[in-house]
């Protein structure tokens, strides 16, 4: 959905809605800033790229193509999947998060995605980590010989093994991607959360 932020005249920001993770409430998966774009169609035909359509620059164009400088027809639309506020049940006792790790589905080309975390309602993210979500291992063809003992094919999930420093009343965690045109798969992620003692 294309918008017109408060003092614009133009359509200059765009949601993103995932209608795989819908019910009564649309998740909103992405943000787009700067593309100004009227209508865009998915090319499913063509490896489903994405087609954009403006009216103010008079243009037609693939949206995120390797090539796109974005002078002219908008920003990259980045891919963003953050968690509430988390209060743990106790949102006056201190926390900390000792076991963070978040799991991806692992992909034929290299990129990663940034893990950040966010506490006590501020919003200043901080990077913690940025998972590769290149899938790993002996793939055929590789140059392995016979029984070397490596298992032909790739790792289908990738982790990552991290927490979160410091003490805080809340915590907020977001995994954050530039250009959807390079997919991913957020499987979930697993926390051990250490709350202080109460004196």
């Amino acid at each position: 959905m294309w918008y017109q932020t408060l003092g614009s005249s133009v359509n200059d920001e765009c949601l993103v809605w995932n209608l795989n993770y819908s019910s009564k409430s649309d998740t909103v998966e992405s943000r787009d800033t700067q593309s100004y774009g009227a209508r865009a169609f998915a090319a499913y035909d063509d490896n489903n790229a994405l087609l954009v359509a403006s009216s103010l620059i008079g243009q037609v164009w693939w949206q995120e193509l390797p090539t796109n400088d974005y002078t002219n027809g908008g920003g990259i639309i980045e891919f963003e999947l953050s968690t509430p506020y988390m209060p743990f049940a106790s949102p006056a006792v201190l926390k900390e998060i000792r076991y963070w790790e978040p799991r991806f589905g692992a992909q034929s080309d290299s990129y990663g995605i940034k893990c950040e975390y966010a506490y006590d309602l501020r919003d200043n993210w901080l990077l913690y980590n940025t998972q590769n979500v290149q899938g790993e291992g002996t793939t055929y063809g590789g140059g392995s010989t016979f029984g070397s003992g490596v298992q032909y094919g790739t790792t289908s999930e990738l982790q990552s093994y991290m927490y979160v420093p410091g003490e805080y009343r809340r915590i907020a965690l977001r995994y954050k991607h530039y250009a959807t045109r390079q997919p991913h798969t957020f499987l979930g992620h697993t926390l051990v959360v250490q709350t202080r003692r109460i004196r």
